[in-house]
């Protein structure tokens, strides 16, 4: 007899939680006006997740913010969960050379996403250092790239989650894009 091979499925937490950088304790939830009770671990949510919350109210609760540092999920009504503005780091560009200045673009927070205008502008490295700065320069290039960039939509986004890609368009052509690093308020 064969044997079928296949291994013990994990619950997503214990699969998760070596990998996380945040912490998969339990600690406080929060909603903007009070501490409303305990979590199971940051790992477990994502910006916009309205289900498996535990949470009991009139309205429909959403995550609205993962607070690491002070390992706290915050919750509020679903308007709180959409932002027109956020910084993505790790931005590539492809169909440029660099983001010397602001640029219009359609941008995309999720694969399933509709593209939606936005201008997109550097933000300059995230190091003060000037020596390191021009360490990044590509011979005959000028400097590489800006990590980082500040996407300001023109209508507000459901849910831009941290971690999560934005990609930048221009019609059919991939101009660049950048890991989500924190929604921002304009």
């Amino acid at each position: 007899m064969r044997s079928s091979g296949s291994a013990t499925p994990l619950p997503l937490r214990s699969a998760i939680a070596p990998k996380s950088r945040t912490s998969n304790a339990p600690s406080p939830l929060q909603s903007p006006l009070r501490t409303d009770g305990q979590h199971g671990g940051l790992a477990s949510y994502t910006v916009g997740q309205r289900r498996g919350l535990g949470l009991v109210s009139r309205r429909p609760l959403y995550v609205t913010a993962l607070d690491p540092d002070r390992n706290a999920l915050v919750v509020g009504e679903a308007a709180a969960a959409e932002m027109d503005t956020l910084v993505a780091e790790q931005a590539n560009f492809i169909s440029i050379g660099a983001l010397t200045g602001p640029l219009e673009v359609t941008a995309k927070i999720r694969h399933s996403h509709a593209p939606a205008p936005a201008v997109i502008e550097p933000l300059g490295q995230p190091s003060a250092d000037p020596a390191e700065q021009l360490a990044k320069e590509i011979p005959g290039q000028g400097p590489t790239a800006p990590p980082r960039v500040r996407v300001r939509f023109a209508q507000a986004q459901w849910a831009p989650a941290p971690g999560q890609s934005v990609v930048f368009y221009q019609g059919d052509l991939v101009v660049g894009g950048g890991v989500i690093a924190r929604p921002q308020e304009a």
